[in-house]
């Protein structure tokens, strides 16, 4: 497709060509999640990326990126509001994808969180009111995710995502068949 056609210059027979957008900035549109199968689709999607993200992590992070993965998981340990939470929870999965070096990673799970954002809001809610030992699981297993970071261990950081986002899985599945 042409950078007219996307809409990124105005092309004038005789004038020129203007730039209208950024073309810098990678313009990604997600679709709104409005079905249990759309659902299930984002989380495969979220899975693909974020399990080979953590592996790209654990083999490219510095001590800044785990100082700031440490300093999350803290915040979040001393946190009870929900709304807190679940914006250190994504703060958390997007600082991952940044030890990883790779900006369209970290561009790419902004856009499904913020596609997913109601639904993924409204299952955490729902999970960690149905159990409170969940938060601590939900606690336990970023901070193994950041301890195999910390090892450069990225077969061990992509396996700990994957049982992670799995679990996750299955809360939403088992949500979305009660509802």
């Amino acid at each position: 497709m042409s950078l007219k056609a996307h809409g990124w210059v105005d092309v004038r027979h005789g004038g020129g060509t203007f730039v209208l957008r950024n073309s810098g900035a990678l313009q990604i549109e997600a679709p709104e999640i409005g079905n249990v199968e759309q659902l299930r689709q984002w989380l495969e999607l979220r899975f693909i990326v974020e399990t080979e993200g953590a592996a790209l992590a654990a083999a490219r992070r510095s001590n800044g990126h785990l100082n700031e993965l440490d300093g999350i998981l803290a915040e979040m340990a001393s946190l009870t509001d929900e709304d807190k939470l679940e914006q250190c929870d994504i703060r958390f999965h997007l600082k991952l994808a940044g030890a990883s070096g790779n900006e369209l990673l970290v561009r790419t799970l902004e856009t499904l969180f913020l596609t997913m954002g109601p639904a993924m809001r409204e299952s955490r809610r729902l999970w960690l009111f149905a159990e409170q030992s969940q938060t601590i699981r939900l606690s336990e297993e970023h901070r193994a995710i950041v301890d195999a970071v910390r090892l450069q261990d990225a077969a061990l950081a992509r396996e700990r995502v994957a049982s992670h986002l799995r679990k996750v899985e299955q809360m939403l599945r088992r949500l979305t068949y009660k509802a």
